[in-house]
Formats: structure tokens, sequence, C-alpha cells
């Protein structure tokens, strides 16, 4: 019988979009993500999110995790190179 891997907070985003962005890095290394708040329908969670009161949590797979920290750093030092090459 398979059991539901246990889910972690991998980062807090500062908006919907940097959770987004994150979000696809990782699918497309083949890591499952979970948005906290994405499908939100309750008003109050929204205007918070919407407000970004509470940040976005981006969460993983715990066997994940180390995986996932060298994959989000490389792109990471991938963005800052582009930024001093302009």
């Amino acid at each position: 019988m398979s059991s539901e891997p246990e889910l972690v907070v991998f980062e807090k985003a500062d908006s919907q979009i940097e959770a987004s962005i994150i979000k696809g890095i990782l699918e497309s290394e083949g890591i499952p993500v979970y948005v906290d708040g994405e499908l939100l329908m309750d008003e109050f969670n929204m205007s918070q999110k919407l407000m970004n009161m509470s940040g976005i949590s981006i969460e993983i797979a715990q066997e994940d995790l180390e995986r996932a920290r060298a994959i989000v750093a490389s792109a990471r030092d991938s963005g800052k190179a582009m930024e001093e090459e302009e």
C-alpha cells in the first residue's frame, strides 16, 4: 500500500508570480509541487493572499527537499549571471 509523501514547506514566496516561477522550475525537473492557496475559494484567505500578508507557502515532498534546493539555487545563479551580462 502506497502512502502520500510527507509535505514540507520548501520556501515562502513573496508573490504569486514568484511562487508560480518556482513551481514551474521544480515541476520541469519532475518534482511535484503544491502552492498553498492556489485554489482559494474563501474570501478571507483570498484577501490575505492578495494583500500578501502571509506569504505563499511552496510545499514539496520531504524526500525531494535537497534536490529542489539545488535546482532553485542553480536557477537563481543563472538568472544573476544573465543580469550581469546585460
